[in-house]
C-alpha cells in the first residue's frame, strides 16, 4: 500500500509546517524510558499516571489513547510502575479538559490528558468559559494523526466523483433542499475542516453534531435511518468500511492520492481533494497535554514515550499500517499546530458568529 509519510493539519492552508513525524525513524532505549517514567510516577498516589480521554470508544481519540496506553504497560512491565485510563465524554472533550486543568499541584503531575486536536485549538471559540490550552494545560507531544475523506453512503447519493458531488451541493444554493453533514461536535476539528471546504468549493450545509466518531460514522453508514449525508471522516477509522463499499470515498484531503488495499480485488483509489479545492489539507490529530502544574521533567518524560510509541514495531504494524495513522511529533510541532489551527478557527467561526 502506499503509503504517506507526512499529513497536514485542519487549517493549515498556505502555512509553511509539514508533519516532521516519521514513524519507524526513531530509537528507542526501552529500559531507559522505564527507569525514567518510574522516577517520575513515584510523586504520584500508587505509583500511578492517568490518562484522561473526552471522547468515547470507537473514535480518533480513543482508538489512539488507547494503543498508547498498551505501549506503557509494556513498557512498565509487572512492577515498575502504574498505568490507567479514563474517559469523560462530553462537550467536545471539555469535560475532560477541565478535569485535568482544574487539578491542583499534586494530582496534576499524574493526570495526562489524552486530547483531540479541536481541545486544543477550537474549543476556546466555540465554547462558553472553555478551557485555554495555552495557559490552563501543557502542551506534551502529539501521538498521531489521520487525513479527512470527504465520505459518503452510496445509497443517498448518485455522485460517484467528488467533482459530481460538489456540483450537487453548489447546486442546492438558494433552493429549499438541505444536505447534512456530520461532526465530532460543535467546533469539532472536523466541524471547522468542513466549513473551510464548503467555502472553498461555495457550497453550503447543514451541521450536525454528534458526540464522536463512532455514531458519525453508524449514522452514515446506516441503511435504516437516514440522519447525514456526508461528513469529512478520518481515514484511520473507516478503511474497513470503504474497502467493504458501505461508505465511499469521493476524496482525501491531502495532496496525494490513497490506496486501500482489498482482499482478491484491486486497490481502492482515493483522489486527493486538489481536483475540486487546491491547497486545501485537513486531518485530525491526538496529543497529549498535562495540567498547568504538571512538572517539565514527567512531560519530556512523556514526549519521550511518544517517540518510543511511533518507533515500537508493534505499534507501527496497528496505527500506521491497519488503521493507516501517522505516528509522533514533538511538543514543538504540537505548539505550532495549535496556533496555526486556532488562527483559522478565529477566521472561519468568529466571522460567521
Amino acid at each position: 500500500m502506499k503509503k504517506l509519510l507526512v499529513f497536514v493539519l485542519a487549517g493549515m492552508t498556505g502555512v509553511a509546517g509539514m508533519s516532521t513525524a516519521i514513524a519507524g525513524t526513531a530509537t528507542c532505549d526501552t529500559e531507559a524510558l522505564r527507569r525514567e517514567l518510574s522516577r517520575e510516577a513515584k510523586a504520584c498516589p500508587r505509583e500511578m499516571l492517568n490518562f484522561v480521554i473526552g471522547y468515547n470508544p470507537g473514535g480518533n481519540t480513543y482508538t489512539l489513547g488507547n494503543g498508547f496506553i498498551a505501549y506503557l504497560r509494556r513498557v512498565a512491565g509487572d512492577a515498575s510502575f502504574n498505568v490507567s485510563m479514563e474517559a469523560k465524554p462530553g462537550a467536545s472533550g471539555e469535560i475532560a479538559s477541565r478535569f485535568v486543568a482544574d487539578l491542583d499541584a499534586r494530582e496534576a503531575g499524574c493526570q495526562v490528558l489524552v486530547a483531540q486536536s479541536n481541545q486544543l485549538t477550537t474549543n476556546r471559540i466555540g465554547l462558553p468559559n472553555p478551557v485555554d490550552p495555552t495557559k490552563d494545560l501543557v502542551p506534551i507531544a502529539l501521538l498521531g494523526e489521520s487525513p479527512l475523506v470527504v465520505t459518503i453512503n452510496p445509497g443517498r447519493t448518485s455522485a460517484r466523483s467528488i467533482e459530481a458531488w460538489a456540483n450537487y451541493l453548489r447546486a442546492a444554493k438558494g433552493d429549499e433542499r438541505q444536505d447534512f453533514y456530520g461532526s465530532n461536535g460543535n467546533y469539532a476539528t472536523d466541524h471547522l475542516a468542513t466549513e473551510r471546504l464548503m467555502d472553498a468549493i461555495g457550497a453550503n450545509a447543514t451541521h450536525v453534531p454528534f458526540t464522536g466518531s463512532a455514531p458519525m460514522i453508524l449514522s452514515l453508514a446506516s441503511t435504516s435511518q437516514q440522519q447525514i449525508d456526508f461528513g469529512l471522516l478520518a481515514l484511520g477509522l473507516i478503511g474497513g468500511y470503504l474497502a467493504d463499499g458501505r461508505l465511499v470515498g469521493l476524496a482525501v484531503a491531502q495532496k496525494d492520492d490513497v490506496r486501500i488495499p482489498r482482499k482478491g480485488q484491486d486497490d481502492l483509489v482515493i483522489p486527493s481533494i486538489q481536483r475540486i479545492a487546491p491547497d486545501f489539507q485537513a486531518s485530525i490529530w491526538v496529543a497529549l497535554a498535562g495540567g498547568r502544574h504538571m512538572p517539565a521533567s514527567l512531560g519530556r518524560a512523556l514526549e519521550r514515550a511518544t517517540e518510543c510509541f511511533a518507533a515500537d514495531k508493534a505499534s507501527r504494524d496497528t496505527y500506521t499500517g491497519e488503521l493507516m495513522f501517522t505516528l509522533g511529533g514533538g511538543r514543538s510541532e504540537l505548539i505550532h499546530r495549535m496556533k496555526v489551527e486556532t488562527a483559522e478557527a478565529s477566521r472561519i467561526f468568529v466571522a460567521k458568529q
